[in-house]
């Protein structure tokens, strides 16, 4: 007799259960990372922000008042507030391609999954993902969908 731990169905209900706790323990830690970029880069622009009050409050005989010393400190300014914008663009992308790595390691562990059933004789549910790539993929995808149903319905 086989004892109900060594069922495939509960072996693979407790994996589940371990990868879907491990997945929700850590929401909380990619929602601290989140929050503390924020926080830091908040951090940054205020201190820039008081830099410049404090060089506007300093006596007006200290700064530089040729239009060559001006155009100086403006391109400074720009080049670091530009060096800051670079860094954010450069860690969304980032971010967006590890997200999109992500997704296609699921997805084809998905695909994985359904060829087994496949090759097993088990039925293989219908969609492969939940997750469209972007917008135009899900336009395309509800397209799809109503030209199919309008040919099934003139059939």
């Amino acid at each position: 007799m086989v004892e109900e731990k060594d069922l495939t169905s509960h072996i693979m209900e407790e994996n589940a259960f371990r990868i879907m706790n491990k997945i929700d323990m850590q929401i909380p830690l990619y929602v601290k990372m989140q929050s503390d970029i924020y926080r830091e880069y908040r951090y940054l622009v205020e201190d820039f922000f008081e830099v410049g009050k404090a060089l506007e409050g300093t006596k007006p005989d200290t700064l530089p008042q040729d239009q060559l010393s001006k155009d100086v400190i403006k391109y400074n300014i720009r080049a670091c507030s530009n060096a800051v914008l670079t860094g954010l663009e450069m860690y969304s992308e980032y971010f967006k391609w590890y997200l999109d790595v992500r997704l296609t390691q699921m997805k084809s562990l998905d695909q994985l999954i359904n060829n087994y059933m496949a090759m097993s004789g088990m039925p293989i549910k219908k969609t492969m993902s939940h997750t469209p790539k972007d917008e135009t993929a899900r336009t395309k995808t509800k397209r799809r969908g109503r030209t199919q149903r309008s040919q099934a319905k003139s059939a």
